[in-house]
C-alpha cells in the first residue's frame, strides 16, 4: 500500500516541530526555528466564527437569543437547551447564559479578594502545587503567559 501525504493527514517537518511532535528526528534548534504567529499551525484550532453555523445552529442561536429576552425563563429550560444538540452554539451566547445557569449575576459589582486574602486561604497552597504539577505537563516550549 502506498503512503500518499495530502494536506490533511500529514504533517510537515516544520509542523512537527511547531506542534513537538517527538516522531520527527529532526529537533527545533537543529532547525534554527524561532517562534513566530505567522507560521504557526492552526490546522487543529476551533473556530467559532458565526459564519461558520449551519442551519440548525442558527435556528438554535436565534431560540437561545429570544429566551434572553425573556425575564420568566426557568433553569430548568437553560439547562435542557444546553444539553440539547448544538450546546449553546458558540462563546457569545455561552458567556450570557452560563451565569444565568450558575444563579450568578453577572451585573453585581463584587469584591474580588487581593492576593493577601486568597493566599490565607486554607486550601490555596494545595492549588499552587497543583497548578505547578499541570503546567508540567505542556509540551517542552509551549508558549504560555501567566
Amino acid at each position: 500500500m502506498e503512503h500518499k501525504d495530502d494536506d490533511i493527514g500529514s504533517l510537515d517537518e516544520d509542523s512537527l516541530v511547531l506542534n513537538n511532535d517527538c516522531s520527527s528526528e529532526r529537533r527545533s534548534d537543529e532547525l534554527n526555528i524561532e517562534y513566530d504567529e505567522d507560521n504557526e499551525d492552526t490546522r487543529s484550532e476551533l473556530k467559532f466564527d458565526k459564519a461558520c453555523e449551519t442551519e440548525e445552529e442558527s435556528e438554535k442561536r436565534a431560540l437561545i437569543e429570544e429566551k434572553l429576552g425573556d425575564k420568566n425563563i426557568t433553569l430548568q429550560t437553560w439547562q435542557n437547551l444546553a444539553i440539547s444538540r448544538y450546546g449553546l452554539v458558540a462563546d457569545d451566547l455561552r458567556c450570557q447564559v452560563w451565569p444565568l445557569l450558575l444563579g450568578v449575576d453577572p451585573s453585581k459589582d463584587e469584591i474580588i479578594p487581593s492576593l493577601e486574602e486568597l493566599s490565607s486561604h486554607s486550601e490555596y497552597q494545595q492549588v499552587v502545587l497543583d497548578v505547578n504539577r499541570s503546567l508540567k505537563r505542556f509540551p517542552p516550549g509551549e508558549l504560555y503567559s501567566i
